[in-house]
């Protein structure tokens, strides 16, 4: 009788499963071997199941060549259809395994051990193999078709079979060894299952179930193609998949003994650890749980192991990755599991390991604090600054390496002094007190600038007088002797934190023996420069440029002071200009060592300049000495396309020379020099070129960060100029900077933003224009602006126009931007002939937004603005343009008809 009609008519699926096997016994007896007959019956029905109409017959099964007789045509359109229906039948096939195991109990009662008769079991297994010969024959049908059409339900059918024969297998293995390689078939033939929606958690589920209870029997099956966990892996598109499968991995961790050691060389091998990998970090849609689940079988897996160099530096980088993530419990657990597996690391080479991933995960200083922070609650060497210094100290590592290490020595003193500002205060004015003989070790110049925020950590009146006197006593040091080579930027911050201490101990005797013996050196290698002028350079012209180069360093930062500290300001000016602007016989030198000494004469000419101007006024003396910096200075600004080939300090110094001038009212402020600092900024700031980052030995001032600190000081420098009331501007160029506020991911936003300000403080006139110009230029960039992009742009200008303080009425000021605006689209509409295809009214898509906050119950303002869009209405208009008026006018009359309301 057909067991699928059998269900089909109402029977309960395990009356069905009991009288199919009690049947296939007792015909298979009679017959004394298989009955054929009802194999083919259960392969048709087996078949029909899953949508397939072809009758199986005996004879077909007993030939030597099988051939079927295949319904080709219905095959070619096949699509599975899993219903209620097909899931009885699913359970019947696992229920015949049970109920042939029951009718072998009551076989073996009747049974001698001598006697050779086969049993349930045995007619069970060949009933199956029969079935495995259709089925392949069924897969080959798929050929090479890349959508494998019998592939799911032929999974399912096999998986249901794996259920019930592996049941088989844990009672009956020593008397049918054939199970095992039944098992292993049916296992590989069921994993296909797992890339199927439908299938997907009934077969992970249920093999997950069975390795977690019988791994010592399923563990053969693993092999590398056909491993069941690694497969499982590959299924991204149930989120719930990798929680289950890590849950599932934990619990076989906790509760396998006798093959743990199987277990452990399968979960290490590569392809897994990829798998671990990828859900740390790869994934970036992860599910937080999935993280959390693979962080918690990690632990369990690390517990268990001897060593741990199967996990790459990159395994171990993905874990710190993790640390980082916002979710607080995701984080600490992270990093346990990182101190976990570097336990057995020393010190030294676990802080080398958290250097590495801050520079290569370029995590900024809130990122870094965090990491310190996590990392510390299990490492304490974090807070040691020894460990630091060590590193730091250490030539043998690369500059990078001891640059970073000081970032992360200053960021843990800064943790230590949030955590407990005094007990913090006493290790720190330890590191203060031996860091000034560590600066001497350390040729690094960049990580000397990091190192040196350590003295600014606390108020020079909580330094202790030992530290205070030791910091004088180097400051003086590096001051008065000229062999100490260092950066400028690292000398500026020396002797700010220099002055600071002055400040506090009124010793400014230390200071005036600065200044005197920088005079005197000035005086001194003055005359051997001129000894030296009409020789080829030597060895010793060299080391004289360079004492002379160390000491143009030191002179530049003392002359900026607010003090009159030199008598001899002329001597200097002159001596200067005549070596640098006049004859520069100093400019070979200067190139052939690519040194920046000129740079730093033009800066201490223009502070010269500047102090003669306060001591004696606008003197004939003064006026030429402004001419001549300025006709060297200004040919060198140009062109702004060679300009850009200089390293930036360079570009900086220039620029800021003109501005300084300009500023004093020394040098008047035209439109060519106005639009040629409009003109230098964007072309560094706004627009993409390669930075001249090598040409100069000073590497600290050629890293980009310090880079972008200069740029910011030129845009900051500008935008200080239109603060003075005695500088008249007359151009409203300075848009064509203003429209890159809030445009793209620049690193000039605040600056921006504090130029908008100062406009509108100081110069409202330009800011209405240089607002409405701007809003009007958003609308014909190249390429366009998505809208949302745009519409988020002119949010940030009205929230802008809205916080300002110095306007009174912010509704007022939109009001007035908006007229300009359908001004200046009045004059396109003049100028600009009508085009099928344009739109010369795209500037009124939006200019709703600066009209929300107005009250339209004033009759004029409504007015006011109906008479200009009349105006524009007045013109030949496209079909585009006239939707863009229309729709202007009916958001208007919307924002009119809520004002009343």
């Amino acid at each position: 009788m057909s067991f699928l009609g059998s269900l089909k008519s109402g029977e309960t699926v395990e009356i069905a499963a009991r009288d199919f096997v009690q049947n296939l016994l007792e015909k298979s007896q009679t017959a004394q071997q298989l009955s054929l007959e009802i194999a083919a019956d259960f392969i048709t029905d087996c078949l029909s199941a899953i949508g397939i109409s072809c009758h199986i017959i005996a004879d077909q099964l007993e030939a030597d060549e099988k051939i079927f007789a295949w319904p080709y045509q219905q095959l070619s359109v096949y699509t599975f259809h899993c219903n209620e229906d097909f899931k009885r039948i699913e359970r019947f096939l696992v229920l015949i395994c049970f109920m042939a195991a029951d009718q072998f109990e009551l076989q073996l009662r009747n049974i001698n051990s001598e006697d050779e008769v086969e049993t349930s079991i045995d007619y069970t297994m060949q009933l199956l193999a029969h079935w495995c010969c259709v089925y392949k024959q069924l897969e080959r049908l798929d050929g090479m078709n890349k959508t494998k059409r019998f592939e799911e339900p032929l999974a399912r059918i096999n998986f249901h079979f794996l259920l019930g024969f592996h049941e088989l297998r844990k009672s009956y293995r020593s008397t049918y060894a054939l199970l095992d390689k039944i098992c292993d078939r049916l296992y590989v033939a069921a994993l296909p299952g797992l890339h199927y929606i439908r299938a997907h958690e009934l077969v992970l589920e249920g093999l997950l179930k069975l390795f977690e209870g019988d791994f010592h029997l399923l563990h053969p099956h693993l092999r590398p193609k056909y491993n069941f966990y690694y497969e499982a892996f590959l299924v991204k598109y149930l989120p719930g998949t990798h929680a289950k499968i890590y849950q599932s991995l934990q619990n076989l961790l906790k509760n396998e003994k006798d093959y743990l050691n199987d277990l452990i060389a399968l979960l290490i091998q590569q392809p897994m650890l990829e798998i671990y990998f990828t859900t740390l970090v790869k994934e970036k849609k992860t599910s937080q749980l999935n993280k959390m689940e693979a962080l918690n079988f990690l632990k369990l897996l690390q517990g268990k192991l001897t060593s741990f160099d199967v996990f790459s530096t990159e395994f171990m980088e993905s874990i710190l990755a993790l640390m980082m993530n916002r979710d607080e419990s995701l984080s600490n657990k992270a990093a346990e599991l990182y101190a976990l597996m570097r336990r057995n690391c020393q010190s030294q080479e676990n802080l080398l390991h958290a250097i590495n991933f801050y520079i290569d995960y370029k995590l900024s200083l809130p990122e870094l604090k965090y990491f310190i922070r996590q990392l510390s609650t299990h490492f304490d060497f974090l807070m040691d600054f020894d460990n630091y210094l060590r590193i730091i100290c250490d030539a043998r590592y690369t500059d990078a390496i001891r640059s970073n290490c000081a970032q992360m020595l200053i960021m843990a003193a800064k943790i230590k002094v949030e955590i407990s500002v005094f007990s913090a205060k006493s290790e720190i004015g330890h590191l203060m007190l031996i860091l000034p003989d560590n600066i001497a070790e350390i040729e690094c110049q960049n990580t000397i600038l990091i190192i040196l925020e350590a003295f600014r950590l606390y108020n020079v009146n909580e330094w202790t007088k030992e530290c205070i006197e030791n910091y004088v006593h180097h400051a003086l040091g590096i001051f008065l002797h000229l062999e100490k080579n260092l950066e400028y930027l690292v000398l500026v911050e020396i002797f700010n934190i220099f002055h600071n201490c002055l400040l506090f101990n009124k010793e400014w005797q230390r200071l005036q023996s600065i200044t005197d013996t920088t005079t005197l050196q000035f005086q001194r290698l003055k005359r051997q420069l001129k000894e030296i002028k009409q020789r080829k350079q030597t060895a010793e012209s060299k080391t004289l440029l360079l004492e002379y180069y160390e000491l143009l360093k030191r002179l530049n930062i003392m002359i900026k002071t607010k003090y009159e500290l030199f008598d001899n300001i002329t001597e200097i000016l002159s001596t200067l200009e005549a070596q640098f602007l006049q004859k520069p016989f100093l400019q070979d030198l200067i190139k052939a060592n690519k040194c920046f000494m000129d740079v730093y004469a033009f800066e201490i000419i223009c502070s010269c300049i500047l102090k003669l101007y306060q001591s004696e006024g606008r003197t004939e003396r003064v006026r030429k000495h402004v001419t001549n910096l300025t006709k060297y200075i200004w040919p060198l600004l140009d062109k702004v396309e060679d300009l850009l080939k200089l390293p930036v300090v360079r570009i900086k110094t220039y620029f800021n020379i003109l501005v300084m001038l300009v500023g004093s009212t020394l040098l008047k402020l035209d439109n060519s020099i106005y639009n040629k600092c409009v003109e230098i900024l964007l072309a560094l700031n706004f627009s993409r070129h390669s930075l001249n980052l090598k040409d100069g030995d000073e590497s600290t001032q050629m890293k980009p960060n310090v880079c972008l600190e200069y740029k910011r000081l030129m845009l900051n420098q500008f935008t200080k100029l239109h603060k003075l009331p005695q500088i008249a501007i007359r151009t409203n160029v300075i848009w064509k900077v203003c429209i890159n506020y809030s445009l793209n991911n620049h690193n000039f936003n605040n600056e921006l933003k504090e130029l908008l300000m100062t406009l509108a403080e100081h110069r409202l006139n330009i800011f209405k224009h240089v607002l409405a110009v701007t809003i009007y230029n958003l609308y014909r960039r190249e390429p366009p602006l998505k809208y949302n992009q745009l519409v988020s742009i002119l949010e940030k200008h009205k929230e802008l126009v809205d916080n300002l303080k110095c306007i009174e009425s912010p509704s007022s000021m939109h009001v007035h931007v908006v007229l300009l605006i359908l001004q200046m689209t009045g004059k396109i509409l003049d100028a600009q002939p009508i085009g099928n295809h344009s739109n010369r009214l795209k500037a009124l898509s939006n200019l709703d937004i600066f009209l929300r906050d107005v009250d339209f119950r004033r009759s004029d303002i409504g007015v006011t603005i109906y008479n200009e869009m009349d105006k524009l209405n007045g013109n030949h208009l496209n079909k585009k343009e006239r939707e863009k008026w229309h729709n202007l006018k009916n958001k208007l009359k919307k924002l009119q008809n809520n004002s009343s309301t």
